[in-house]
């Protein structure tokens, strides 16, 4: 923070100005999606998607002031999304 009340609050936690990097794998993910008219004016609407999200097994946070790295364990679960809509024109 470039405020010097911000950066004492900060420092009161052990908080320093420091880069911070964290690699990350993002998710594949996968989606299909249907619209069909029922009738002039009414529509039906739906999709299915698919996140990969155990791909990301942790996250590492590196910090440029030599700190020693922190390691959070995440083990995420792949999902699933439905969705249904209808849509209306008056």
């Amino acid at each position: 923070p470039n405020n010097p009340i911000s950066q004492q609050i900060f420092q009161s936690f052990g908080v320093t100005d420091t880069s911070v990097e964290a690699p990350l794998t993002l998710p594949d993910y996968a989606t299909v999606s249907i619209k069909q008219e029922i009738r002039p004016g009414w529509d039906i609407l739906g999709d299915i998607s698919y996140t990969n999200w155990s791909v990301i097994k942790n996250i590492t946070l590196n910090f440029g002031d030599g700190s020693p790295s922190v390691k959070e364990i995440l083990n995420y679960r792949n999902t699933w999304r439905l969705a249904l809509a209808q849509e209306f024109q008056m």
